[in-house]
């Protein structure tokens, strides 16, 4: 796999300062540029920035999603946290109508065989 060729791999390979490369070897710089394209590191951010754009708006989607199962599984506990309400209450009543006292078990005597 090549490499990418910087410009500071390049001063450091040849033993020269940036600036020197900038002011005496701009035909250099030029076919440095040429071969990577002027566009290359615009390019690289705006496809970073679009698959980021990406990115946020599949997270949007999905925590949209989630906060509509949380509405629904709220509402459901609401729903049954009212029956659970309702039916205690029928209880009561039911108990208090009834007047229920404890009941008492007979107990038969056991055989024994001998």
């Amino acid at each position: 796999m090549a490499s990418r060729v910087t410009v500071a791999e390049l001063c450091r390979l040849a033993d020269v300062s940036r600036n020197s490369l900038y002011r005496y070897h701009a035909p250099i710089l030029a076919a440095l540029r040429q071969h990577h394209g002027p566009k290359s590191a615009r390019t690289r951010a705006r496809r970073s920035a679009e698959r980021y754009r990406n990115e946020n708006a599949a997270l949007r989607e999905r925590l949209a999603k989630l906060v509509a199962l949380v509405d629904h599984y709220f509402a459901a506990y609401r729903e049954a946290d009212a029956l659970l309400k309702r039916r205690d209450r029928e209880l009561a009543e039911l108990r208090s109508r009834l007047n229920l006292q404890p009941a008492i078990i007979p107990v038969r005597p056991t055989s024994t065989h001998t």
